[in-house]
């Protein structure tokens, strides 16, 4: 995971590190409209390929399917929604968990894959042991049974629909 990170609008070619935050944010999208609107069709972001170094892994098929297009300079690629950056492509990085690794909080990114997809690729990348499991309780807990804890449903359904997911009947 040795991308350079750039932010597109600043023209900026630093590398940036994901800031520390609440993990229930994670893979949480920010509602806002696409910032490449002309890229939201896929065969639009495939047409921008052209010029991709051919001695690139990563196709402009697989790029495009997740979202990004080519900016036409060396291999970096920007998400049309979320105006993500990335270059420095390595030859085992797969697009769609790089995306999820950088840019969790892409509308698009959350739309396509979902949050447990998105928190599993962004704790790999930072070394936290996932499972799937756990993941997948987690999100259940924040989606469905943490408003119902804001609500003041018994407490008992609670603990019992949290029992009937970590161990389901067999």
């Amino acid at each position: 995971m040795s991308h350079d990170v750039f932010m597109h609008r600043e023209e900026s070619r630093r590398e940036v590190v994901p800031a520390m935050r609440d993990e229930r944010d994670i893979g949480r999208p920010v509602a806002l409209p696409p910032k490449n609107g002309q890229f939201a069709n896929k065969n639009a972001r495939l047409r921008s390929f052209e010029g991709w170094p051919q001695n690139m892994r990563q196709t402009p098929e697989e790029l495009a399917e997740a979202g990004f297009f080519y900016t036409g300079n060396e291999d970096a690629v920007l998400c049309f929604h979320c105006d993500g950056g990335l270059k420095g492509w390595k030859r085992g990085d797969q697009p769609w968990a790089q995306h999820a690794q950088w840019f969790d909080r892409c509308p698009f990114l959350a739309q396509a894959k979902g949050k447990i997809y998105i928190k599993k690729m962004w704790k790999e990348a930072r070394g936290i042991p996932t499972n799937a499991r756990c993941v997948y309780v987690a999100s259940f807990w924040e989606d469905n049974l943490l408003p119902q804890v804001h609500s003041g449903t018994n407490h008992e359904w609670i603990y019992n629909m949290l029992d009937l997911r970590l161990f389901p009947p067999e």
